[in-house]
């Protein structure tokens, strides 16, 4: 530092043989971890852009695969509509009603029977049913011996 009258003069430093030994190694520091922080930041930018990647591959197959399904779909409800629209379809309209009706009926006289079933005063009704059914017979005993 040089004095000039009554305000000091500073001179910046003309090398690096005028920086102190503590500025050195502080900048030697700083340096560093500005270099490890460069790293890794270039690292992190690598492996998004690799995901990036990754999902706008998978966006693309996803899309073709959602293409290909709705393509399929249009052709069965072209199918479909051929299908219902046909003579055979409505000539055995009645025989799928009449087949639904008797699933109802299936499930009802089930029902009954399980509630039969659980009476004791009910066996002989359950002897009478199973006489005149002998394949349903066949199937209560098997239950009854598998339990």
């Amino acid at each position: 530092m040089i004095q000039n009258g009554d305000q000091p003069v500073v001179t910046p430093p003309s090398g690096p043989s005028e920086l102190s030994q503590q500025d050195t190694v502080h900048w030697r520091e700083l340096a560093a971890r500005r270099l490890a922080l460069l790293v890794t930041a270039e690292h992190d930018i690598s492996t998004l852009r690799d995901r990036l990647d990754m999902l706008q591959s998978e966006q693309q197959w996803l899309l073709r695969e959602r293409g290909e399904q709705l393509l399929r779909i249009r052709n069965l409800e072209s199918e479909l509509a051929t299908v219902v629209t046909s003579r055979s379809w409505r000539l055995t309209a009645p025989l799928r009603r009449s087949s639904y009706r008797w699933l109802h009926v299936k499930a009802t006289l089930r029902s009954v029977l399980r509630w039969l079933v659980k009476r004791p005063a009910a066996r002989p009704v359950i002897r009478l049913i199973a006489s005149m059914f002998p394949g349903l017979s066949l199937r209560w005993r098997a239950r009854l011996h598998a339990q």
